[in-house]
């Protein structure tokens, strides 16, 4: 080993380690210019048994530790994930209740705003066209809820079939008065009726 081109393996040797290339110098080893050339070592099994080798009841302790340190935090995440469960329960059911009363008092919105649309139309059927200028409460009820009202389809951008309702009679003394179309948010919100006379 003294006579190695590589005396570095000769001090080596005596703890049971070897550089496998051999060819290095120490001086190649230590002050490495060639990064492409890796050097690897081989270590003596019996020898890394004896460097490893750990007090048994240290060990022992140790791991127990370790153990119980791991018990701990997987209780603590455990918890953890059971409280941030319990508090995804309690906003979902908060949630369900809360789109359940918004449902409900949207439906009832809508059937008071339908109702609100149909005693309109009937005031207008009564009082004609004139109801739109003469009646300032009516003309600003309708703009608030925005409705627009029509007596025929003309200018309205709907055909007339999709606007109003045609009732034929036989009788001329039924009431012939036109129930205007009511347009909301650019829709047909509720068909106008018209009595067509028929002998």
């Amino acid at each position: 080993s003294l006579h190695s081109n590589n005396p570095f393996n000769a001090i080596l040797n005596l703890f049971g380690i070897q550089v496998i290339r051999k060819e290095k110098t120490i001086n190649e080893l230590v002050n490495s210019r060639d990064e492409s050339e890796d050097v690897s070592v081989d270590i003596d099994e019996t020898y890394a048994k004896q460097w490893l080798a750990l007090d048994a009841k240290k060990a022992e302790a140790i791991v127990a530790k370790i153990s119980d340190k791991l018990y701990e935090i997987e209780s603590e995440a455990i918890q953890n994930y059971d409280d941030e469960r319990s508090r995804g329960n309690d906003l979902f059911t908060k949630y369900e209740k809360l789109t359940r009363e918004y449902n409900s008092l949207k439906t009832n919105t809508e059937t008071t705003e339908k109702m609100i649309a149909e005693r309109i139309q009937y005031i207008l059927s009564v009082g004609g066209e004139a109801a739109l200028t003469e009646n300032e409460q009516l003309i600003e009820l309708l703009k608030d809820m925005d409705i627009e009202v029509y007596w025929s389809s003309e200018e309205a951008g709907f055909s007339t079939a999709a606007m109003f309702t045609d009732c034929k009679i036989d009788d001329a003394s039924i009431s012939t008065k036109i129930k205007p179309c009511l347009v909301r948010s650019g829709k047909v919100y509720m068909k106008g009726i018209r009595f067509i006379f028929e002998k």
